[in-house]
């Protein structure tokens, strides 16, 4: 396995909600690939949070404008 197959696979897991069998990794890579595959991952898990509250912040913002239109709390 090259170290792309591994975080390819490794981000398709993380989106999926799966769990992360790191002995696969470690079993399919060389030491120096798999050193690398360790310094990588926790990039991918930080844009994927990045991603969900950007995703979280776009709906709370449309359940806001909702709220505010049955219940103004805006003072004029």
């Amino acid at each position: 396995m090259t170290i792309d197959q591994a975080l390819n696979e490794y981000t398709d897991k993380i989106n999926a909600y799966e769990d992360i069998d790191i002995e696969y990794f470690r079993s399919n890579l060389n030491v120096k690939d798999f050193k690398e595959f360790q310094e990588l991952t926790p990039y991918i898990a930080l844009l994927k949070s990045a991603s969900l509250k950007e995703k979280f912040d776009k709906t709370f913002k449309k359940i806001n404008a909702y709220k505010e239109t049955l219940y103004p709390t805006s003072k004029k």
